[in-house]
């Protein structure tokens, strides 16, 4: 019974039965109930596999969806001679999905996150921003 599938896959009943019955490792299994239990882990190992497989495939769809879409984007940045307007349109996309992770819009202010938004600010654009002083100041 030291077969890999029986291993994972059968009970250990089998394994108890095919001691009780003096089975010699590389003996022949010959009796109906083990060659279902055999038969059932087969099943149970292509079922495994077939799942497996399935969900790389579902991987690689999202992966492929992934490439289009940045493919399909560099593609439209290198048919415009300016990518200026491009970049900044980006760049105020980014900033703005920022800001409203911390401060969300048309939220009260008990539920702003200032220190939160200046450390996401500070790590991710090198930008140390006095924006708690910002709003403690009185407008003109």
């Amino acid at each position: 019974m030291e077969d890999a599938l029986m291993r994972i896959f059968a009970s250990d009943r089998v394994s108890g039965m095919m001691r009780k019955l003096g089975m010699k490792p590389g003996e022949a299994i010959e009796h109906p109930w083990v060659t279902k239990a055999i038969a059932n882990a087969q099943r149970k190992v292509e079922s495994r596999n077939f799942d497996i497989r399935k969900q790389l495939l579902e991987y690689d769809d999202v992966a492929n969806d992934q490439r289009r879409a940045i493919y399909s984007q560099r593609n439209e940045l290198l048919d415009v001679s300016d990518v200026s307007e491009t970049i900044n349109s980006i760049r105020e996309d980014v900033f703005k999905a920022t800001i409203d992770a911390y401060i969300p819009p048309q939220s009260l202010e008990e539920m702003w996150d200032i220190p939160g938004l200046q450390e996401r600010l500070k790590n991710d654009f090198d930008l140390d921003l006095p924006i708690a002083e910002w709003l403690d100041k009185e407008p003109e």
